[in-house]
């Protein structure tokens, strides 16, 4: 069994060795998305070590925070690239269900 000294927090000597956290990935994206135009696409490639799933992820992430998640679609081209694109119509949202009739 360990030993444990409790201590007041003054007396800490560890430091993180990243004070800072980096930049999410899918931040960078957050700009290219803004500016797309109805005539442009986005040929994306996953980074070494990420997957496609990955790279979708982080895409619907810098949409959202983009202000476009409704806006955008993606898929994957032949040669193995997400493009994303900005939807011909908007997605229709809902309204309130109008209430059923009694009989």
């Amino acid at each position: 069994m360990p030993t444990v000294d409790r201590r007041p927090i003054a007396e800490k000597t560890v430091f993180s060795a990243t004070p800072q956290k980096k930049d999410p990935k899918w931040r960078a994206l957050v700009t290219d998305l803004e500016e797309l135009t109805p005539d442009d696409i986005l040929a994306l490639k996953p980074d070494e070590g990420d997957t496609m799933r990955a790279l979708k992820v982080q895409v619907s992430r810098a949409a959202n925070a983009a202000g476009r998640k409704d806006e955008i679609e993606y898929g994957v081209n032949t040669d193995d690239e997400l493009e994303v694109w900005l939807r011909d119509k908007p997605r229709q949202k809902r309204g309130p269900r109008k209430p059923k009739e009694a009989q």
